[in-house]
């Protein structure tokens, strides 16, 4: 065998030393995006992971917010809080549906808004429902970004968006009636805790479902 033979040899088996390789590679770089697919649930999008973490930490910033108000306010306004009939379907889901929760939040938001803002004159209450509004905002931004990315479809759950929508309208026609009072605004608060407090258990639960 000549020099040029060994040549011709040597290119070969370069050639297929670079296949094998290739293919090894194809190979698991398919078994990665498998392991990936395998191991995010049915129906749950990459985009929702990181989601419940951040919704986690969000949840734990607003009800840090919402306590500061209360204790800002009159404490004996504890008498004249309403009961809002917090919708009752809520209590009897073992998983309350992202795009509830989504809910939820963005009407929380929009609960609190500029026209209540404007209407109290505690400053240290109006910062505070600002800071309180910009993470209701992002949370509720994220929830959105969450439902959207998800795969699975959407359940129909019109009838129950708009029990909770009728919730809220019930805390905002209060604040309404009461002229935005110190007290009726201790009553809405101590209730969007109580749902935050319910947002926040939730929003474990998926993020544990994730994880485990």
């Amino acid at each position: 065998m000549n020099i040029r033979d060994l040549d011709i040899l040597a290119v070969r088996l370069t050639f297929v030393s670079l296949s094998l390789i290739g293919s090894w590679v194809l190979q698991t770089l398919s078994l990665c995006v498998l392991f990936l697919t395998i191991s995010i649930p049915r129906g749950q999008s990459l985009e929702c992971n990181h989601i419940y973490m951040s919704q986690h930490h969000c949840n734990k910033e607003a009800l840090k917010h919402l306590v500061n108000m209360q204790k800002m306010l009159h404490p004996n306004c504890k008498d004249q809080w309403k009961n809002f009939r917090f919708p009752k379907f809520l209590d009897k889901m073992k998983q309350v549906p992202k795009v509830i929760l989504l809910e939820i939040v963005h009407e929380s938001s929009k609960l609190f808004s500029s026209q209540l803002v404007m209407s109290t004159k505690d400053k240290r209450i109006t910062k505070t429902i600002s800071q309180l509004l910009m993470v209701l905002h992002k949370s509720s931004t994220d929830w959105a970004q969450c439902v959207a990315s998800s795969t699975h479809k959407v359940p129909k759950l019109k009838k129950k968006i708009r029990q909770i929508k009728k919730y809220f309208g019930r805390m905002e026609a209060y604040l309404k009636k009461k002229g935005y009072s110190h007290c009726a605004l201790a009553a809405v608060i101590n209730e969007v805790e109580n749902l935050m407090k319910f947002v926040a258990r939730h929003t474990d639960i998926l993020l544990k479902k994730d994880l485990f």
